[in-house]
């Protein structure tokens, strides 16, 4: 199966003209790396309601701390960076203005590592509480066992590639020479 050649061309476009696409593919692919990470499993931004976040979330409970099922709420807007990463991509299949919709994917971008942040601080701070004894007994801190993943890191990088690219201070080194001229992202 062959593409007829004004798609070939568009979707070259889409890589070449813009960062739009290519970040936005960036942060897409960022979900599926690991989010947080302890020395025994990680979890990818899709997975961090389940064995991570179950077992938190139970713990947390029994030790009568509310803010990791708090900030656990707020995990479900982890789905807003991939849909508007693909909204994105969309926008700039179909030739629309990217300045806007670059701003605010990153910024969602960012939100979304942030809350994922919280996350790993609420869940920090309730075993904190608990294990603040025993680390003279040479166990290691939650703080120390719990890591933010390079998913998260990267989904942050982009985020603000993403707004840098939108308010037009960085552009797609690829781009032509005759549209680079011609105007922004």
């Amino acid at each position: 199966m062959t593409l007829p050649p004004d798609a070939a061309a568009k979707i070259k476009a889409l890589f070449t003209e813009s960062l739009a696409t290519p970040l936005a593919l960036v942060i897409i692919v960022a979900c599926f790396l690991p989010a947080l990470t302890t020395p025994i499993h990680s979890v990818s931004l899709f997975g961090l309601d389940s064995t991570i976040g179950r077992s938190v979330g139970a713990a947390a409970a029994f030790m009568g701390n509310g803010s990791v099922s708090g900030v656990s709420g707020l995990l479900v807007l982890r789905f807003l960076a991939p849909l508007a990463a693909v909204a994105l991509i969309v926008l700039d299949w179909l030739g629309k203005p990217l300045n806007l919709p670059m701003i605010v994917t990153g910024a969602v971008a960012i939100l979304v590592g942030l809350i994922v942040f919280a996350y790993k601080s609420a869940i920090v701070s309730t075993f904190d509480r608990v294990t603040s004894g025993l680390s003279s007994f040479g166990v290691p801190s939650p703080g120390d066992m719990i890591g933010v993943g390079f998913g998260v890191w990267l989904l942050g990088i982009a985020g603000i590639a993403l707004i840098v690219a939108g308010i037009g201070k960085i552009h797609n080194p690829l781009r032509s020479g005759e549209s680079a001229s011609a105007g922004g992202d």
